[in-house]
């Protein structure tokens, strides 16, 4: 293949002068053939040299990036962009996409690895397009020796020593090893597709993964959970990790796509010499995954650049999300608008901060979803229609008009809550009663107390509660909490004891008792059936 054109286009002279710097361009199948200070000096550039890629910044004196990238796609829609991106604001990261770049870099964070961890992924584009491939050393080994040494990596995970032992003897000694851990962002589209395509079946994928893998590279390729996989990569030529990486993406990417569109993140370790570092690796490159969160799907995500990172933290953002959640299923409104608020209250630069709201977005319409579902309710009656209306959403242009759009969505839902009791009763004492059941129900709400809230005796109370929903209060307030325990079920953040204790169960034998008696299952059975 000859070399891709490159243009860079940036008005910081530091910065052009490192990106100039950075590689051996040419080593790579690179050419750099000019490098414009704006956007205008940019365009009359690209005239002049038609480049297969440009790289640009955003924000520039006369003509900004994003100006002269939508005069060039309107010449010529097929050139490749990388922007680089730094501290502009969510608009110009949300235009960005719109326009089809193809990767980006973080300024902060330019390092060889990542200008080509992308660039290798556009040449792979390349190569598709014109057929060509570079020449890969071939191991030939036999499926059963394939699947055996995916069961070691797994094992030795486990902490196996034969396992270890086992990679030991199949890997060559004196070699640099690196993990990756490969995930399917949209893997549930796999568990979609007809059994009676044999090639789409999750055990012919792994298969065909193994086999692809293990004639292509010094490689071991384990299963361990639908959605994933774990490549044991050594190398001992001249190529680097990120091309290695670059490549064994490019190849589970072939395998995937023969079943269904689906884009792929991996997590790359650091490199290790003995297999006594397995378990670390395994940890980096399963952290370097979380970070597609602000980082984006599709990419190949090193450690070393996580580590640049250090001040976005990704547990943060799922304690929060699940803390968000938990406040829906137990109807505490105001958690929730708190909750939304401290979500879309992070700043981060540029492109970290568009990747970052398009997951709390996808978290959050999950969560609305989950609700309809689980409470038999029409789309319609949150949204107005019959479907989520990403239109709408795509159209927000800052995060501020995002986050009202949420809050005005959950707004809706405490509505629909608020709406199931009047239609349970038109009485307002027993309304007054299911209102505090609905809110406090975690908390020790006895007979007594709850009918001391409408300010009628606790008999009276008693008789009117069972002829207004024809069960009485303690069997009533049992179901509820037994329903909001159904729905924390399905999150797996929680143990079973937890659960009981969230939804006003003293005891673990009396939660399991009170599961079995209204579910007819005991609460580990039901969460295995769902």
């Amino acid at each position: 293949m000859s070399l891709l054109k490159i243009l860079i286009v940036e008005d910081e002279k530091l910065a052009r002068e490192k990106i100039l710097r950075l590689l051996q361009w040419e080593n790579y199948g690179f050419q750099i053939v000019e490098a414009a200070r704006n956007g205008a000096e940019g365009y009359d550039a690209f005239c002049k040299w038609h480049p297969d890629i440009i790289i640009t910044d955003i924000q520039m004196p006369i003509m900004n990036g994003l100006l002269m990238l939508a005069k060039i796609k309107a010449t010529n829609p097929a050139v490749r962009t990388v922007i680089l991106s730094c501290h502009e604001n969510f608009h110009y990261a949300k235009e960005a996409i719109r326009l089809g770049v193809d990767g980006y870099v973080v300024k902060d964070f330019v390092s060889p690895d990542e200008v080509l961890s992308v660039l290798v992924g556009i040449q792979k584009k390349f190569a598709l397009q014109t057929g060509v491939s570079e020449p890969v050393g071939r191991i030939q080994v036999a499926e059963d020796k394939g699947l055996q040494q995916a069961r070691n990596l797994v094992d030795a995970l486990r902490g196996k020593r034969s396992a270890l032992q086992a990679l030991h003897a199949f890997h060559q000694t004196g070699q640099m090893f690196w993990l990756l851990k490969i995930v399917l962002d949209e893997h549930a589209q796999l568990t979609d597709l007809s059994n009676a395509d044999h090639s789409a079946h999750p055990h012919a994928l792994r298969i065909r993964m193994i086999q692809e893998f293990e004639r292509n590279f010094q490689a071991t390729v384990a299963y361990p959970c639908p959605g994933e996989y774990l490549v044991l990569l050594g190398m001992a030529g001249a190529r680097t990790i990120t091309e290695e990486a670059a490549s064994a993406i490019g190849t589970a990417h072939g395998v995937i796509s023969e079943s269904c569109a689906c884009s792929l993140t991996s997590g790359v370790s650091a490199g290790f010499l003995t297999f006594s570092a397995l378990k670390t690796a395994y940890k980096q490159a399963e952290e370097a995954v979380r970070y597609r969160i602000f980082l984006g799907k599709g990419r190949v995500i090193h450690t070393h650049t996580i580590q640049q990172m250090v001040f976005l933290k990704p547990t943060q953002i799922e304690v929060k999300i699940d803390a968000l959640r938990t406040a829906v299923t137990t109807n505490d409104i105001e958690r929730v608008f708190a909750g939304i608020k401290a979500l879309y209250a992070p700043n981060f630069s540029g492109m970290l901060h568009y990747h970052y709201v398009k997951y709390v977005n996808a978290q959050l319409i999950t969560i609305l979803l989950q609700y309809c579902q689980q409470t038999n309710r029409p789309l319609r009656d949150i949204f107005g229609c019959n479907y989520v209306p990403f239109e709408q959403l795509d159209a927000l242009e800052t995060v501020h008009d995002i986050s009202a759009w949420f809050e005005q969505a959950f707004r809706k839902l405490a509505q629909i809550s608020s709406e199931r009791i009047d239609q349970l009763t038109t009485n307002k004492k027993i309304r007054k009663a299911l209102a505090t059941i609905h809110e406090h129900y975690a908390e020790d709400l006895t007979l007594d107390g709850i009918a001391a809230t409408t300010g009628a005796h606790k008999v009276y109370f008693s008789r009117l509660f069972k002829q207004e929903l024809g069960i009485t209060y303690y069997d009533y307030l049992t179901r509820y909490r037994i329903e909001k325990a159904k729905q924390l079920m399905v999150e797996p953040s929680y143990k079973i004891y937890e659960i009981g204790r969230m939804v006003g169960f003293r005891t673990y034998d009396q939660f399991c008792n009170a599961f079995k008696r209204i579910t007819g299952s005991i609460p580990s059975e039901f969460i295995t059936a769902n």
